[in-house]
């Protein structure tokens, strides 16, 4: 409201008015003060507060309209799922979001009798009421009296009525390359009987909203309404139709959508169905070729006779003799031992044996190294642990899991079983006298303490040499206690420390290079000069 001061303000000249609003020595310029009388006020009231609300009504029509088109999108978003992508969706989006950013605006101010500068709305990032209260601001000054109140050079002017009178007064300031406006109106009235008194203008409250504008002004025409009320209205029917048509058209593409998904999935699931059916086919042909192979040679191993010989070649140039050991049975270990135990044993195919022990140019061919402390092509390899040769349980590593890559046609070799090893050393023979050890085997007595290169010495009845002495042998079982009873292709115990080593080496006395005796070399990890191995290849394919 506008105050009489008692005295001129600080920094005053001219038509500048200091405005105490709770900041100090703010300048501001009176562009105009009208005194008009209460019922011009209220004519004036009725005719702008109309308008006022009209747009008002406009204003909530718009946050109605701007939620439903949210929650349109929002519905539309809602219809996507991570493996359903609907592209009409994005185009319905669009669509809804452009009323909302343009063309609801548009239709909000159309036939509004207030002069709204839409495109300034916008621009200024102005909500619709600013923009109303500022053109009904202006608007009301526009429809004043256009005699106006003249103030002197201290800004004082004097009221010429002797009855209530309302002072609405314009001002404005610059803000840097901006200027805001104010808007003050006050109710006054003289005392009566009191002869009129020059009046300076100081503003003690702004009217800076459209809620507190409005209630001012309608105070004037009657009771004045519930603001909060007006903003509650129904979505405009156009726009309600246009969403209704939107969630139509949204349903009917997610459905066709989902239909043409559900197509597509039931022809991916038909095609998988299909290639898992020929994979199965493809599959049980090749096992039944194979099975064939597998019986053919079997029927071979049957004619074919014990020690006959075949050469492999392990590598370019490198070839390996190996011997034919047939199925059969045996009794295996020795009674000359100390708690040594003999029993059945049943071998149920027969396999491939290497005539002699891997040589070092055969190790060097296949792992591209020598480990051996003594060296020559010709001489077994040694220096070379059960994990050197075997790598891994499932034999895909180390000497073994190279040698089976290198062979064109598949062939898998591994390391003998303790009983295939005994029973190709037997050779059919029984017992375990090994008469003249000489002549097969280097051992302590005649080996000079070293290795000497393979086949030197006879060879048993199946074509094999130096299963005794020389350097004893790894064999691919675990170390432990002998059987008790009959057994059908023994493989050893299923876990144990110590891998099994058979045949005895150039350091030992003939008694631990007898058939049956059974030694231990130690941890698979550990290796030594005394130490080397042959393989088997099972006549089977696998």
């Amino acid at each position: 409201m506008f105050t009489a001061c008692s005295k001129k303000p600080a920094n005053v000249s001219g038509q500048i008015f200091v405005v105490t609003s709770g900041r100090e020595n703010v300048k501001m310029g009176l562009v105009g003060v009208h005194v008009i009388s209460d019922e011009q006020f209220k004519v004036l009231a009725a005719k702008v507060g109309t308008q006022i609300k009209e747009a008002t009504i406009k204003d909530a029509q718009h946050q109605a309209d701007q939620k439903a088109g949210e929650a349109l999108i929002q519905h539309l978003l809602s219809l996507e799922s991570p493996d359903l992508k609907v592209p009409q969706l994005e185009a319905l989006r669009k669509e809804a979001a452009e009323p909302m950013a343009q063309g609801m605006m548009d239709e909000m101010f159309e036939g509004n009798s207030l002069r709204v500068d839409k495109a300034s709305a916008r621009a200024d990032g102005h909500n619709l009421s600013e923009v109303i209260f500022r053109e009904a601001k202006d608007q009301l000054i526009a429809l004043l009296p256009t005699i106006v109140t003249k103030t002197d050079a201290d800004g004082r002017f004097t009221i010429p009525v002797q009855s209530k009178v309302w002072v609405i007064a314009g001002g404005e300031r610059a803000v840097g390359d901006k200027k805001e406006h104010y808007l003050w109106i006050s109710p006054y009235k003289l005392p009566e009987n009191t002869p009129p008194a020059p009046l300076l203008i100081a503003n003690d409250s702004e009217i800076d909203s459209l809620d507190q504008f409005y209630a001012l002004l309608a105070a004037q025409t009657g009771t004045p309404p519930n603001l909060s009320g007006l903003r509650k209205v129904e979505v405009c029917p156009a726009w309600a139709k246009w969403i209704e048509t939107a969630k139509e058209k949204a349903a009917v593409a997610v459905n066709e959508t989902k239909v043409t998904k559900e197509k597509a999935d039931a022809e991916t699931e038909k095609a998988r169905i299909e290639a898992a059916a020929a994979a199965e086919k493809t599959r049980i042909e090749a096992a039944r070729i194979a099975q064939i192979k597998r019986d053919e040679a079997l029927a071979a191993d049957v004619k074919r006779p014990a020690g006959e010989k075949c050469e492999v070649e392990i590598a370019a140039g490198v070839k390996m003799t190996m011997c034919w050991i047939p199925a059969g049975n045996f009794v295996m270990g020795s009674s000359k031992d100390v708690g040594a135990r003999t029993h059945p044993v049943k071998l149920t195919q027969g396999f491939w044996l290497s005539q002699t022990e891997v040589t070092q140019a055969q190790w060097r061919a296949v792992m591209g190294n020598n480990p051996s402390s003594f060296n020559g092509d010709h001489l077994p390899v040694e220096q070379v642990s059960w994990d050197d040769i075997c790598g891994n349980e499932a034999r895909t590593g180390g000497f073994l899991g190279k040698l089976s890559q290198l062979q064109a046609n598949g062939e898998r070799f591994d390391l003998p079983t303790e009983a295939q090893w005994e029973y190709a050393c037997r050779a059919g023979k029984t017992g375990d006298s090994d008469g003249n050890l000489g002549t097969k085997a280097w051992f302590n007595d005649n080996s000079g303490s070293k290795t000497h290169p393979v086949g030197q010495k006879q060879e048993n009845a199946w074509g094999l040499l130096d299963m005794q002495g020389n350097v004893s042998e790894w064999c691919a079982d675990w170390y432990g206690e002998s059987s008790t009873g009959a057994v059908t292709d023994p493989t050893g115990p299923s876990s144990g420390l110590y891998r099994v080593c058979r045949g005895g080496g150039w350091n030992n006395v003939a008694s631990y290079c007898r058939i049956a005796i059974r030694n231990s070399f130690g941890y698979p990890s550990g290796h030594g000069n005394i130490v080397g191995f042959r393989v088997v290849r099972s006549s089977v394919p696998q």
